[in-house]
């Protein structure tokens, strides 16, 4: 024999309060879920789409071989890579994003590296001899061109490219004009360095 159930027990009419406010989170769950679903992968260089098409500011810098380089007008015809590290922690992390690099195109004619350690004034800057010796003695001779501590205002400089707080470190990819064609202010990652390995192959294939 089946067993009656009062009608009300199946909510036909009014469901209670708290099934009525489980059901409307549920649905605002659910629909956070598929948004994050369809909504496309960030790519790891969006935070610093505002530098794309910016010329490089004018740095200029003595290098670790006691040559001045000045950029972007010394990188003039290249694809150039330029690392800046603003802490001695950052040195790493630059050296994973350039070295790649480095070793995949460095021997073309039109590409160049360039890794700026952004020293800033005041203290530091009274003991750059002495700074400068021992990195010099730190690095192989072919790499001390390429090295370009910066001992000036580092906020007057990060103001000339638009961005109000200093990173970690930076990484620009200037066309042959000295035009910024892509940057990063992250850690190197795996889909990162893939992006910056073909912008640079495309880089390179344009008439300079």
């Amino acid at each position: 024999m089946m067993m009656s159930v009062p009608p009300s027990s199946f909510w036909l009419h009014s469901p209670p309060p708290w099934v009525r406010v489980t059901a409307a989170l549920l649905g605002l769950m659910i629909a956070s879920w598929v948004a994050a679903l369809a909504e496309p992968p960030h790519s790891d260089n969006e935070q610093s789409d505002s530098l794309r098409g910016k010329r490089l500011p004018r740095l200029e810098a003595e290098a670790l071989d006691e040559t001045l380089v000045v950029l972007p007008d010394s990188a003039r015809g290249c694809a150039a890579l330029v690392g800046m590290g603003f802490s001695h922690d950052a040195q790493q992390a630059v050296e994973a994003w350039t070295e790649p690099a480095c070793s995949a195109y460095g021997s073309h004619p039109r590409f160049r590296r360039y890794v700026v350690p952004m020293m800033g004034r005041g203290l530091v800057r009274r003991f750059r001899g002495m700074i400068n010796d021992r990195m010099r003695k730190a690095v192989a001779d072919e790499r001390r061109a390429t090295i370009l501590p910066y001992y000036e205002d580092v906020d007057a400089y990060l103001a000339l490219l638009g961005l109000r707080e200093s990173p970690e470190l930076l990484i620009l990819l200037l066309d042959a004009e000295g035009q910024i064609l892509w940057s990063i202010r992250e850690q190197a990652t795996y889909a990162g360095s893939r992006t910056l390995h073909d912008r640079i192959k495309q880089a390179l294939q344009e008439d300079p």
